[in-house]
């Protein structure tokens, strides 16, 4: 039995470069992809079938190597995916060829998207080394606001204890 999934992987597992090299097949992968966020996306079994079939890997690969007149589009799809928790756990595991992970290249993205528009990034600092580069940066800053939170509180208990 031959499905929409399959339609739809064996076309965006073409080659990214020979696809999008004139603008009928680009148009044809715009097209296959607005498809696939209409017809996938919204349905729990093609979703299943999608998921099944590694299409959210496919989907993590041509975000990694696509023209940034793909990237709206592809961001979509998966923005729409993530709100189902089966299917971050792919997220989660994909291993790009150019970044370690779904974060990595997410931020890589972000700081070409702030790089075109010409906005400061700081994120330049996060290393792809971390598991969870994000985590870890929150997690010293709820430290230190625990360390000032207990030095307020003991200069305040200082202060109120020759009063009683």
């Amino acid at each position: 039995m031959y499905n929409i999934n399959d339609c739809f992987l064996s076309y965006l597992k073409l080659d990214l470069a020979s696809v999008c090299a004139d603008e009928e097949n680009h148009n044809l992968m715009l097209a296959t992809l607005d498809a696939c966020w209409s017809c996938v996306v919204p349905c729990e079994a093609a979703r299943a079938l999608f998921l099944k079939s590694e299409g959210v890997y496919v989907l993590l690969d041509i975000l990694e190597g696509s023209p940034d007149s793909l990237l709206n589009i592809v961001l979509g799809i998966l923005t729409d995916l993530a709100e189902h928790p089966h299917v971050t756990k792919h997220m989660t595991h994909w291993s790009g060829r150019q970044h370690a992970s779904v974060v990595a290249l997410l931020v890589a993205l972000w700081e070409k998207e702030c790089t075109r528009l010409g906005c400061p990034t700081r994120f330049s600092a996060v290393s792809d080394t971390q598991p969870f580069p994000l985590q870890a940066r929150l997690l010293r800053q709820s430290v230190r606001l625990a360390d000032a939170l207990a030095q307020e509180e003991q200069a305040f208990v200082q202060s109120t204890s020759g009063y009683a």
